[in-house]
């Protein structure tokens, strides 16, 4: 989609790609955005609007600078079930001449991550079974996968890989994720302070992204302070010494910002008192 962006005293032209997938490797993705630069357009707001004529676009003022990047959270990756090969899955109970629902529980560490990796594999054929179904289950796969899938599911389980967690099977891993997004989306938000005021706040980081953007690599922190509001930084300069597990002293620059139409509160010139 045409975008118009803002680079400090000319209004640009920008092609905003759509969200797609950008795979890592073979089974694992992040959705990206591509943000290409084509020119500027005008000083003046309303005669850019003119220039683009009967064209479709949007207006993104956040949107600043005149060099191409491409954004995109490398942390939120996801699993492409329909990447996994379907003749890796074995056909029977007797996946690689184990039973599926005793193999793992009794093996030794080599032969254990075999297992698990057969195990998975099984599992996950509830899920590719037929991509075109929307809302995958275990009612809904051929009978003949049904137990298979179950078993594995069970063993899963039973050696620790995975948990039930609201609703859903999920790695310890990913439920450690989910568990740190609720979080974060449990903090208030909004503009706190007074805008350009230094403020002396007590914070610990609660996640963290950086993508190559106009001058070369920029971090995006969320940090959590000791009343429970969310507060963000954005720079190629982050302090390290803030940690995850603890609450740290500092004093910051205050400076309201909005972003998607809503309110937040980023934290400039952070330093350790």
């Amino acid at each position: 989609m045409k975008t118009i962006g803002f680079a400090g005293t000319f209004y640009t032209l920008w092609e905003v790609s759509k969200p797609y997938k950008l795979y890592i490797n073979k089974h694992t993705f992040y959705m990206a955005v591509d943000y290409h630069y084509f020119k500027n357009i005008s000083i003046d707001l309303e005669r850019a609007k003119e220039k683009m004529g009967d064209s479709d676009y949007n207006i993104d003022l956040n949107l600043k600078g005149n060099s191409s990047w491409t954004e995109g959270n490398k942390e939120d990756t996801i699993f492409d079930r329909s990447k996994v090969d379907d003749f890796i899955i074995p056909m029977d109970l007797k996946g690689a001449g184990r039973d599926i629902r005793k193999m793992g529980l009794n093996d030794e560490a080599s032969i254990n991550r075999d297992s698990i990796k057969i195990l998975w594999s099984m599992y996950l054929k509830k899920d590719i079974w037929n991509n075109k179904v929307l809302d995958h289950s275990f009612s809904k796969l051929n009978s003949h996968w049904v137990r298979p899938c179950v078993y594995a599911r069970r063993q899963l389980i039973n050696l620790g890989v995975i948990e039930r967690y609201k609703g859903q099977y999920v790695t310890e891993k990913y439920k450690n994720i989910l568990i740190q997004k609720e979080h974060i989306s449990n903090l208030k938000t909004g503009h706190f302070f007074d805008d350009k005021n230094r403020v002396e706040i007590n914070l610990k980081e609660c996640s963290r992204f950086s993508f190559e953007g106009n001058y070369g690599l920029t971090f995006v922190i969320s940090y959590e302070s000791k009343c429970g509001k969310l507060f963000k930084y954005m720079g190629s300069s982050p302090k390290l010494d803030i940690k995850e597990d603890m609450f740290t002293k500092v004093k910051a620059t205050i400076k309201h910002d909005n972003y998607n139409d809503k309110k937040e509160t980023k934290l400039q010139r952070i330093s350790l008192i």
